[in-house]
């Protein structure tokens, strides 16, 4: 599955906006955003097409329940799955880390 959005060179760190710009109001994946931003944007998206949250509450629930950490860690892992797949590992890791199930 090619996402489209993490393949080539990275831009020079000084030409992003800052990950508080990239997550305020409706954050839209481009170019102007760092990658690691542009992997929490992505999963944020899968976690409110799949579960039907707002993009509030499924940020606080992942950050919460350290979804956002393991994403990172095994993105080069979780990039080769599907969306839905993506959000339920994610939602699993969350839940054994005390989370309400989804």
């Amino acid at each position: 599955m090619d996402r489209g959005i993490f393949g080539g060179k990275d831009m020079n760190q000084e030409n992003y906006k800052t990950e508080n710009e990239c997550f305020h109001g409706q954050p839209e994946l481009n170019a102007s955003c760092p990658p690691t931003s542009k992997r929490k944007i992505l999963l944020l998206k899968i976690f409110t097409e799949q579960f039907g949250l707002s993009g509030t509450q499924a940020y606080k629930y992942l950050d919460k329940y350290h979804g956002i950490e393991f994403f990172k860690k095994h993105y080069d892992f979780l990039q080769t799955l599907s969306d839905e797949y993506i959000a339920e590992i994610i939602a699993d890791y969350c839940y054994s880390r005390g989370g309400k199930p989804l």
